[in-house]
């Protein structure tokens, strides 16, 4: 629903030609200002913060936290209307852990590089700017099945992860899962390969 009356909207609207001048930064201040407010629309497109969330209303990308803990529910919303025959009470979720300060420059330092963002290892997903811009690190091999109701009166849920961004983590999930893995080399052969390919290049020159 909320993707529907996003195109409606975006199907009604015209965009203008924009003034160069109004993003003309003057001042150390007015920069400080623009940052934040930039942050504050990236966090207006990407989450959902606890105010706008009905109590009953469960969706995919619902996070909630206890203590340095998160659980991001990753069961469509398909399986979570209720009074649907299918509906359980039970989400699927995924556990992350909210980084500290040290692990947050640790690993912004290992695996950002600005031509390309972030880049996740095959079992995790990276989130940032959860609950006082925290960033939360999930793991889908940390995956748990629990009710609802006792999740929410245990748990608070800070926000839900709007799509594209909760479409990709659950896109990522699936492949996760579905991996097929293949047997490694030995080592002596990779090493024989490296040291035929080395001995060729020399016998070039």
């Amino acid at each position: 629903m909320n993707d529907s009356i996003y195109r409606i909207i975006k199907a009604k609207s015209k965009i203008k030609d924009l003034d160069e001048d109004i993003f003309t930064i003057s001042s150390e201040e007015e920069n400080k200002v623009a940052r934040k407010e930039v942050i504050e629309v990236i966090s207006g497109v990407t989450f959902l913060g606890p105010d706008y969330l009905d109590d009953i209303d469960l969706r995919v990308g619902d996070v909630y936290k206890k203590d340095r803990k998160c659980y991001l529910n990753i069961r469509p919303d398909c399986d979570l209307v209720s009074g649907r025959t299918n509906y359980d009470g039970e989400l699927y979720l995924i556990q992350g852990d909210v980084l500290t300060k040290n692990q947050q420059k640790k690993y912004l330092d290992e695996n950002y590089k600005q031509s390309i963002g972030f880049f996740e290892i095959h079992n995790e997903a990276i989130v940032l700017g959860l609950d006082n811009r925290e960033i939360i690190l999930f793991k889908f091999n940390k995956i748990y099945q629990k009710d609802a109701s006792e999740l929410i009166s245990e748990n608070k849920r800070i926000c839900r992860i709007l799509p594209p961004y909760s479409n990709r983590i659950q896109q990522r999930f699936n492949a996760y899962l579905g991996r097929i893995g293949t047997p490694r080399f030995p080592d002596f052969i990779v090493q024989d390969i490296k040291r035929e390919f080395l001995e060729s290049q020399e016998d070039e020159k």
